[in-house]
Parts: C-alpha cells; sequence; structure tokens
C-alpha cells in the first residue's frame, strides 16, 4: 500500500430473513437423533442433518482424530488429536450456533462391564432416532436390538470396503422386522445371488480387486453414503419414510461385486415384523438380546 493511503472496508447489514430456510417441520425439529459413531461417515451425516434444519443431536464415539482420517473426515488438521465427538460438536455449532449438541466421547464397546456403559445407552434410547455408523457388525446388532426394545426407528448404514457401494438399512418398529432379522435376509439373499458380501482389505476403507490389488474407499463415497443416509433420517423424521420395499438399500458406486456401475441401487425387501417370530438367524437374536438385557439390567441397578 502506498505511503498515505487509507484503507476503507464497506459494512453492509443484510435484513433477517423469513421463512424456515430448512423446510423441516416443527414436529422434527424437535426431535433428537443419536448417531454412534463420529467418523466419516457419522461426521458427514451428523453435519448434513444440521444444515437440514435438525438442531438435537447426541454423538457418541471414543476415538481420537488422527491425521490419517483427514483424507474422509468432515474435520480437519486443526482438530487432530482432539477427541471426534469435541471436534464435530465444534463444527456443527459453528454452523449452527443454536444446535444442542450432546456427546458422549466413549466408545458403547460390547466387550466391555454392562455398568460402565449404562449412561450411554439411557442416552441413546431417548433418542426419537438411533443411527448406527460405526461400521461393526457387533455394535450395530446391538444398536438395532437396543431401537427394537425401545421401538424406536434404526438406521445403520456403513460404506463397502473398496467404496465400490454402500449399505443404509432401515428398521422402523411396527413395520419391519428387528435389524439381526433383516442382516440374516440380507446374508441370505446373498447367498441366492452366489456371492458373498463385501469383505473388507487389509485396512479400514480398503478391499483387494480379483488381481490382488487394493482399492480404496475415497471421500466421494463417504460423502454419498453420508448423503443418503441423511435423506433416510429426514425422511422418518419428517413422517414420509420410504416404503418397506426400500427398507434396505443397496447402492452401487463402480462396477463390482453385484453392482453395475455407479447410480447402480438395489432395493432390497427385508419382509415385515411378523410378532411371536424368531427369525431366520436364532443365534445372532440371541447374542443382540442378551447383550442389551446385560446393559438393560446394569442401567436399572445403576439408576
Amino acid at each position: 500500500m502506498a505511503d498515505g493511503a487509507t484503507h476503507r472496508r464497506r459494512i453492509l447489514v443484510l435484513p433477517d430473513e423469513s421463512g424456515a430456510r430448512s423446510a423441516r417441520s416443527a414436529a422434527a425439529e424437535c426431535k433428537r437423533v443419536a448417531i454412534v459413531g463420529a467418523g466419516s461417515i457419522g461426521s458427514k451425516l451428523a453435519e448434513s442433518l444440521v444444515r437440514s434444519g435438525l438442531g438435537l443431536l447426541t454423538l457418541i464415539d471414543g476415538d481420537v482424530l488422527l491425521p490419517d482420517n483427514l483424507e474422509r473426515h468432515a474435520l480437519e488438521w486443526r482438530d487432530v488429536g482432539f477427541r471426534k465427538v469435541n471436534g464435530l460438536k465444534r463444527r456443527l455449532l459453528a454452523i449452527a450456533p443454536g444446535a444442542d449438541i450432546r456427546v458422549v466421547d466413549s466408545n458403547l464397546n460390547w466387550q466391555r462391564s454392562a455398568k460402565s456403559h449404562a449412561w450411554q445407552v439411557e442416552a441413546v434410547a431417548d433418542c426419537s432416532v438411533i443411527v448406527d455408523a460405526t461400521g461393526d457388525p457387533a455394535t450395530a446388532l446391538f444398536l438395532g436390538a437396543l431401537a427394537d426394545a425401545n421401538e424406536r426407528p434404526f438406521v445403520s448404514v456403513e460404506v463397502f470396503e473398496g467404496g465400490l457401494g454402500a449399505l443404509v438399512a432401515t428398521a422402523l418398529p411396527e413395520r419391519d422386522p428387528p435389524f439381526v432379522d433383516g442382516r440374516a435376509t440380507f446374508l441370505a439373499w446373498c447367498d441366492e445371488q452366489g456371492v458373498a458380501p463385501p469383505e473388507p482389505g487389509p485396512r479400514r476403507y480398503e478391499m483387494l480387486a480379483g488381481d490382488g490389488a487394493p482399492i480404496v474407499a475415497d471421500d466421494a463415497a463417504v460423502t454419498m453414503t453420508a448423503g443418503h443416509a441423511a435423506r433416510v433420517v429426514l425422511d422418518i423424521l419428517d413422517g414420509a419414510p420410504a416404503p418397506p420395499d426400500s427398507a434396505w438399500l443397496l447402492l452401487g458406486y463402480s462396477r463390482h461385486w453385484l453392482f453395475d456401475g455407479h447410480g447402480h441401487t438395489i432395493r432390497l425387501s427385508v419382509g415385515e415384523r411378523c410378532p411371536g417370530t424368531s427369525g431366520e438367524d436364532v443365534e445372532a437374536r440371541a447374542f443382540a438380546l442378551d447383550l442389551f438385557k446385560e446393559w438393560l439390567d446394569a442401567a436399572k441397578a445403576a439408576g
């Protein structure tokens, strides 16, 4: 800047906007969503929900953000070294300062003592919708049983290793079978197609191609999956969920497995809820329900 020059800043005061920008109903805005898992999927799902007008979230994750998480995560380098849920809370409040974001900075590890997690389980069960974004089958089964016992809508979302596609599974109380039964139906369907479910490679988000070369899921696969999951959650809260024949969505991003390529969507019906039936996978059902009963007993003893 030349000597003697002056710098002027122009300040504009914008008028307040009127009307709802998010198009969320008042009934949906007052409902709380629990997201278990604040990794790549969970972080972007949480951000999408907040940007869509939801301000009541409970985030559960005990992991710390590491440099190698940055490739697909909603957080950035300034959050490295902090708990993911705490960094994510800061980011969400920067987007919607009035949001009510609650965090649980420990993992819901079903291998630990039930008493140590009784209050976390209660915090999840109190939410209107429970979302599993952990990518861990055992945790998904437990959360599905928790949602079923408390008659809460349940959504489980995962990116298939290698980013070849994704799964968004929904279990609505009074309509869909419990998640454990739905998963058994999904596995049976895979067997009928003559294929196994996509299997993980040596590292998270990685799978091996036919020639043994690693295929890694990129940010595009994660972002698309989080967007689809957000759409499912929002539709549930708005009272317009997808029909039963779309309860389990298999989303294709590339020409692998059963997918013809990007955009190939498989809508899988896992049947309807039948009171008194035990489902196809009795062992899985017993495992999930035993876990839930153990935690429920601990919660009652602690209270």
